[in-house]
């Protein structure tokens, strides 16, 4: 799935602006990577990253996590996404996001997740968490997405 998932995240002309790319799959939850570049920042004086990007970011793994839980490709939709930051993030360092869905019904997908920073000795400096619920729009039997 992982390389499914990062061909999903490739077709979208605001994910390749971003330069957003899959880290990994483990289980239930997806890591994206998103490498620091100047056009991304939001504060030219501090190079703070702006806080639209980091968002962006954590939609698209969030919706990634909704496709892991539900082990194909459909379409979805955000209903909702809560964003929360506690620090602003650290210039010149790659950002990831790590999501997994913590529920499914027949049409909504609840998922939590967090942005963050890794520190040397690999430890997570958490930017922001984000809390969002998707529509899933399941196809019909006989239609076709």
């Amino acid at each position: 799935m992982g390389g499914r998932l990062e061909k999903l995240i490739q077709l979208s002309p605001h994910n390749r602006f971003l330069d957003l790319h899959l880290a990994s799959v483990d289980g239930e939850t997806i890591t994206t990577k998103m490498e620091y570049r100047t056009e991304l920042v939001g504060n030219p004086d501090s190079g703070v990253l702006h806080g639209g990007a980091i968002t962006a970011m954590l939609d698209t793994t969030c919706g990634g996590a909704v496709y892991l839980k539900l082990g194909a490709l459909t379409r979805i939709a955000t209903l909702d996404l809560r964003v929360d930051y506690f620090k602003p993030s650290t210039p010149e360092l790659t950002l990831y996001s790590s999501c997994h869905c913590t529920k499914l019904t027949q049409h909504v997908a609840f998922v939590e997740g967090v942005a963050y920073h890794l520190a040397e000795d690999g430890t997570r400096n958490e930017v922001a968490r984000a809390r969002g619920t998707f529509m899933l729009m399941l196809p019909r039997p006989g239609a076709s997405l």
